[in-house]
């Protein structure tokens, strides 16, 4: 099983006070604010952790370069896709490629 469906299935049967300590990690450990994509608005907003949260409706329009690879998370939870802010979360990418075949 890959290592995103297998963190995700370990991760579902955590209690909250666990998910909640494993989201702040990936918080702290974030690029999100440092990449050339993230906007003022998102950076007031306080929008981060966009590979779990999904894109960001508001704050951020327009690609302008990503850091998703070279973050810790991206690697310590096997993500596969990139630009999270704007295409939508790892399972909304995944869902997209497997049953609508869409490739971002």
């Amino acid at each position: 099983m890959p290592k995103f469906e297998a963190q995700s299935r370990e991760m579902a049967a955590w209690n909250r006070e666990e998910r909640a300590r494993m989201m702040e990690w990936f918080r702290v450990q974030c690029r999100c604010p440092k990449c050339p994509t993230h906007t003022e608005c998102a950076k007031r907003q306080q929008e981060k952790v966009f590979c779990f949260h999904g894109r960001s409706f508001i704050c951020i329009d327009a690609e302008k370069g990503c850091l998703c690879p070279d973050c810790p998370v991206h690697e310590e939870m096997g993500l596969k896709h990139d630009f999270f802010c704007t295409r939508g979360s790892e399972k909304a990418q995944r869902y997209e490629q497997e049953v609508w075949n869409i490739q971002h």
